[in-house]
C-alpha cells in the first residue's frame, strides 16, 4: 500500500530550509526511484534550476547544479520548457540583474548576467524580456519616445538619458563619442550618456543582426514603469534616496510580496547590484507581466523604426 504523503513538504509552494520550492507533482504522475514516491518538479530559488525530485526527499533536497546535491530526477526537456515566465530586466555593476516571474506558480527567481548574450540565452526561455536600454537608434536627431517620456515624468525627466546616436555608438572614450555628436548635431555627450554606451551596444550587435528578438525583448524605462504602476503620476523622490527607496518598496512589495525583494536582496552584495537596480527589475517585470497580458502601452503608438529595422519605442 502507498505511503501517505506528507500534505505540510509536497504541496505545491513549499520551500525547503535549502531554498528548494517544490512546484507541485508532475502531471501525468510518474512513479519515482523511492518505494511508493512520484516525482515532484523542483526549482532552485536560487540559481533556477528545474528538476526532479521524490516526494520523500523535498524536505532536504539541495540543488544539484549550486549546492552540490546528489542528481535531480529526469524531467522531459519539454515540462521544463513549457513553463511561461516573464522577466525584468536592469543594467548593474555587475552586468545586468534579471528577475524572473513563473506566472504558472508565481516563483520569483532572479540571476546575474554578466553580458547581454548570455541574458538572451538564458533557459528556460522567458516569454518577454522587460529591459531597461535604449533600443532602436537614429543617425541623428533624439528618438520621438525619449522627448514624449520626458514630457510626461516632469520632475523625473532627468532620468531619462539621450540615447546615443548610431554613429557614435562605437566610439572607445567619450572624446571620441563627443567629436562625432558634435560634427552631426552640433551637441556634446553627456559623462553619464557616454556610461550607457558599452550596454547599449551590447543588445545593439545582437537585435540589429536578430530583428525577431523585439517579438519578446522589450525595451522599457523604469521610472516610466512606475509611472503607469503609480496610477500615471511620477514617483515624488529621486530613486537613490532614502525616501525615493520608500516609495518604491512600498510598489514592488504589495504586487509582488515581501519575500521576492528580500530574498533578491539578499542574494547580491550591495556594490554589484544596488537598492535601485532592484526595485528597477521589479518594475520592469511588472511592466512585462502587462506586455505579457496585452495591457502594456507604448510610446509612441505606432512606433517608427531606425535603419536597421529595430522599433524606438518604450513599453509601460
Amino acid at each position: 500500500m502507498a505511503k501517505r504523503e506528507d500534505k505540510g513538504t509536497t504541496r505545491a509552494g513549499f520551500i525547503n530550509p535549502n531554498k528548494q520550492k517544490n512546484l507541485g507533482k508532475r502531471q501525468p504522475p510518474l512513479e519515482g526511484t523511492d518505494n511508493y514516491q512520484y516525482v515532484y518538479v523542483m526549482n532552485c530559488t536560487k540559481c533556477g534550476l528545474i528538476y526532479g525530485a521524490n516526494g520523500s526527499d523535498i524536505h532536504l533536497r539541495k540543488c544539484p547544479n549550486c549546492q552540490r546535491g546528489k542528481p535531480g530526477l529526469a524531467l522531459l526537456a519539454d515540462e521544463i520548457n513549457k513553463m511561461t515566465i516573464v522577466a525584468g530586466v536592469d543594467g548593474c555593476k555587475a552586468g545586468w540583474l534579471c528577475v524572473a516571474k513563473d506566472l504558472d506558480t508565481g516563483l520569483i527567481t532572479s540571476d546575474v548576467f554578466s553580458d547581454a548574450q548570455l541574458l538572451l540565452q538564458q533557459e528556460p526561455e522567458p516569454s518577454i524580456i522587460a529591459v531597461d536600454i535604449p533600443i532602436g537608434l537614429t543617425e541623428i536627431g533624439a528618438r520621438q519616445c525619449d522627448v514624449a517620456v520626458r514630457k510626461l515624468l516632469g520632475p523625473r525627466r532627468s532620468s531619462v538619458f539621450p540615447a546615443p546616436i548610431r554613429p557614435a555608438l562605437q566610439s572607445k572614450t567619450r572624446q571620441h563619442a563627443d567629436e562625432i555628436r558634435r560634427k552631426i548635431e552640433g551637441k556634446g555627450v553627456s559623462a553619464q550618456s557616454f556610461a550607457i554606451f558599452k550596454k547599449v551596444l551590447e543588445f545593439d550587435k545582437i537585435l540589429s543582426t536578430r530583428p525577431h528578438l523585439q517579438d519578446r525583448v522589450k525595451e522599457i524605462h523604469p521610472e516610466v514603469c512606475f509611472w503607469a504602476w503609480n496610477n500615471k503620476r511620477a514617483m515624488s523622490y529621486n530613486k537613490k534616496s532614502s525616501v525615493g527607496r520608500a516609495e518604491r518598496h512600498e510598489l514592488v512589495v504589495k504586487h509582488f510580496g515581501v519575500e521576492a525583494v528580500e530574498e533578491t536582496r539578499a542574494k547580491y552584495l550591495v556594490k554589484c547590484v544596488s537598492h535601485d537596480d532592484i526595485y528597477d527589475a521589479f518594475a520592469a517585470l511588472w511592466t512585462a507581466e502587462r506586455i505579457f497580458d496585452g495591457k502594456a502601452g507604448v510610446i509612441p503608438d505606432p512606433s517608427p523604426c531606425d535603419a536597421m529595422g529595430l522599433n524606438m519605442e518604450m513599453w509601460y
